[in-house]
């Protein structure tokens, strides 16, 4: 983690809460942290691939928390798309993006190279796109923050068999972050990465015997994953400066 240890707050525009959007909110950590940043006053956009069909019970047990948008944010398309969602999820919420929580993460094994190709698009060029597009408008307002989060740590998967994509894409966005933290600094632009760890009761959708065989045993020989709602206590701090 990189940029929230030695975090010091710029003068802003000091308010009792922020708008934060949060992607991945459909479950785990992403669910977790709508969940907390509601309890804790802010106003919360949460972003879900979709809306309907399978998530759709999730989308609507979020619009029952207090001052939580719902919205669909498809991160394959196209810029022009995408500016205009978050646009209007920024109307929806009554005020611009403060806060970027970059939260959502899906397990790959066993890919093609077709396949391969398609999921980095899906874990780091959607994540810059929406970045990207967050990052325009806090930097003409002189302020903001943009945290990408990782669910595992940045040398898990490393040495263990059937993760390796998934933990390249890690490493990749962890580039991502540190150069978009450069490139923002003089605008304002705080930009953090923060591997909180394995969230194993979700990544284990994506082959259980596979994973729990090879990773989940790894994990358990070293530190035992984060709890979840410490996790959000932390980022809740962070968003909260």
């Amino acid at each position: 983690m990189f940029g929230i240890k030695n975090y010091t707050p710029k003068d802003v525009p000091t308010t009792k809460s922020k708008t934060v959007l949060v992607t991945g909110t459909e479950a785990g950590f992403g669910r977790r942290m709508v969940e907390t940043l509601s309890g804790a006053g802010h106003t919360v956009v949460a972003a879900m691939r979709e809306i309907k069909g399978i998530n759709a019970t999730a989308a609507s047990e979020l619009r029952e928390l207090p001052n939580v948008v719902v919205i669909g944010l498809d991160a394959s398309a196209d810029d022009a798309k995408i500016e205009s969602a978050l646009h209007a999820a920024a109307a929806a919420a009554g005020s611009p993006i403060d806060v970027l929580l970059l939260m959502s993460a899906t397990g790959k094994i066993g890919q093609s190279s077709d396949e391969l190709m398609a999921y980095f698009d899906e874990r780091i060029a959607s994540q810059h796109r929406i970045a990207r597009t967050v990052s325009h408008d806090m930097a003409k307002r002189g302020h903001g923050s943009i945290i990408f989060m990782s669910r595992t740590p940045l040398d898990m998967g490393t040495d263990s068999a059937g993760v390796g994509a998934f933990s390249a894409t890690q490493w990749a966005i962890e580039a991502l972050a540190r150069t978009m933290r450069t490139e923002l600094r003089s605008s304002g632009v705080d930009v953090f990465f923060f591997p909180a760890g394995a969230e194993l009761y979700d990544l284990d959708d994506v082959d259980p015997d596979m994973f729990f065989e090879t990773t989940a045993k790894q994990l358990e020989a070293g530190a035992a994953p984060p709890d979840p709602l410490v996790v959000a206590g932390t980022l809740l701090q962070l968003v909260g400066q």
